[in-house]
């Protein structure tokens, strides 16, 4: 089984959440990439690698502003999600974050 794990905004592919993940689920291949956030760079790197997951055998979680992505990509390639105080409108909070493509993500809200 390959869990992806899709981290939250400036988030990493370190911590805690990841060392839990790896020390549970042993004999599963963890995959958790570096984003910068940015919706074109984010969207072709979980793209590339959610179409190579298995619909049947793998899972995808993510948490904030990685658990609007894990929602979205598991309704688009039917890989089941565990989602983790999922963002609902990234453009939203994070125009409050004053980050400047925030705007960006609208396209995926719908």
């Amino acid at each position: 089984m390959k869990i992806l794990y899709i981290h939250d905004f400036n988030g990493t592919p370190e911590g805690a959440k990841v060392e839990m993940l790896r020390h549970t689920f042993k004999k599963s291949e963890i995959i958790v990439p570096q984003h910068a956030s940015r919706v074109g760079n984010v969207f072709r790197l979980l793209n590339e690698i959610v179409g190579n997951l298995n619909s049947l055998h793998d899972v995808i979680l993510g948490s904030s502003l990685g658990g609007f992505w894990a929602n979205y990509f598991s309704l688009k390639y039917e890989v089941g999600a565990v989602l983790g105080n999922p963002v609902i409108q990234p453009s939203l909070a994070l125009a409050q974050l004053d980050y400047p493509y925030a705007a960006d993500y609208e396209a995926f809200e719908k």
